[in-house]
């Protein structure tokens, strides 16, 4: 029974993918992935089952779910586990927030500190999330490079940033290259073409109300074909284009 066991881990491992629907020492298992790269949720359901079949304890895995910090390491901002004693089936269903920015994390001196993926809610996930989502076509762009210090970082003050650019459509994310958000709390965007860059100053506050001003700016460029240098919308009262 271990060989089995250990066999059907390893065969598991080497295809990096579990199916939604498998059984194993007379337990059915249903999986449900949703967003969560395939190769790291199936990793973790590799833990799982080893962990339940040894007591059919659902507490237990909860628990070593928190001591190992499996939703960092995994990548869940949340999960589901039942079983059902009579089918002997047990129900494993992940959620992964969806990737914003690459955070790189400066200290005073202007060394870079650590890089981190920023995601909905305004978790940080290893930098290695947006590579996993990439490599198995859930994420179909580069994530734009979100630039902050320490200071804001301890602060809390990613989630801010991770409100507003959940609030951006996929294709505006995909052309904003850089965003830098400093330690007087302004907020810039940097954005590419195949012909030009253009920076957006959003200021301190009001971003979701300037976000509304600045798609239809840049519907508007996008039209005629043109393409500013500066969008300023650091007052909320007065827009300032230049080109």
């Amino acid at each position: 029974m271990r060989f089995f066991l250990f066999f059907f881990i390893l065969c598991i491992s080497v295809q990096a993918r579990i199916p939604p629907r498998y059984k194993h020492n007379n337990m059915t298992y249903r999986t449900y992935f949703g967003a969560c790269p395939d190769r790291s949720s199936s990793d973790l359901v590799i833990q799982i089952v080893k962990i339940f079949e040894k007591n059919y304890s659902l507490k237990e895995v909860k628990e070593k779910i928190v001591s190992e910090k499996w939703q960092e390491k995994y990548f869940l901002n949340d999960y589901r586990l039942s079983y059902h004693p009579i089918k002997k089936q047990l129900s494993v269903h992940f959620h992964c927030p969806k990737p914003l920015a690459r955070v790189q994390v400066y200290k005073d001196n202007g060394q870079e500190h650590y890089t981190a993926t920023l995601t909905v809610g305004g978790k940080l996930f290893d930098p290695s999330y947006e590579v996993l989502m990439k490599n198995e076509k859930k994420l179909m762009f580069d994530l734009p490079a979100l630039v902050m210090s320490i200071q804001l970082i301890n602060s809390g003050e990613q989630a801010k940033i991770a409100d507003f650019l959940h609030l951006l459509k996929d294709s505006f994310l995909k052309r904003t290259s850089e965003i830098i958000y400093n330690d007087r709390f302004e907020l810039t965007l940097i954005m590419n073409n195949s012909l030009s860059t253009t920076s957006i100053f959003l200021g301190k506050d009001l971003w979701d109300h300037k976000l509304s001003k600045l798609e239809k700016i840049l519907t508007y460029m996008d039209r005629s074909q043109r393409n500013p240098s500066v969008i300023n919308l650091s007052h909320s009262k007065k827009v300032v284009v230049k080109f």
